[in-house]
Order: structure tokens, then sequence, then C-alpha cells
């Protein structure tokens, strides 16, 4: 089953300049645990146009349970993300849970 119903919201706020370096971190280790994470169904990392400290990135489940278990204390290898990117932050992220009433998305190829 391919059914999105969680979105985790991580809202970052960077130190001056590291917005680059952190987005790159972000989005190699979400690629790297893609397909390998029961419920994870994707991630999208987006920047604020009007705020170069700000980013947010946003994950994509299909169950509370994992989303859950994946964002729990116990989770050492997102553990270890946070303590590779910590030194970037301006302060902690913050995490917002979401339900997702109503997605549709449609990719075209070129």
């Amino acid at each position: 089953m391919n059914t999105i119903n969680f979105v985790k919201l991580n809202r970052v706020r960077l130190r001056d300049g590291m917005r680059d370096r952190a987005t790159t971190k972000f989005r190699e280790f979400f690629a790297s645990i893609q397909g390998k994470v029961s419920g994870f169904k994707g991630y999208t990392i987006l920047e604020n146009n009007n705020d170069n400290k700000e980013a947010l990135v946003l994950t994509f489940w299909g169950s509370k349970e994992d989303m859950d278990n994946y964002y729990s204390n116990g989770n050492s290898s997102l553990s270890s993300l946070v303590e590779e990117v910590k030194p970037m932050f301006e302060k902690m992220p913050e995490r917002i849970t979401y339900n997702v009433v109503s997605l549709d998305v449609k990719v075209t190829q070129n």
C-alpha cells in the first residue's frame, strides 16, 4: 500500500551561511533511508525564499506507528544525523505531526 497518511514537519532554524550545507546533509540522509525504513514513503526539503536561515523538512508516512517509532529517542540513525548537523542549528528543530486529509500531486515526465 502506497498511501501517505501522516506527515512530520521539521522546521529548521539555521546559523548564517549553513543552509546549503544542511540541505545537502538532509538530502543525502533521507535518500539513504528510502526503501529501508518501515512506513517511510518519502520526503521533501523546502527552503524559505525570504529567510535564508529557515528550511522545512517534510517526511511522509503510511502509519503513525512507523512515524513515531522512527522519531523515537531510540533511533540511533536519526540521532546521529541530528548530532552531525546540530552545530549548524540556530536552535533545535521544531517537529509537528500532521494527518493527511487530502493529497493530490501530479508529476509529469518531460
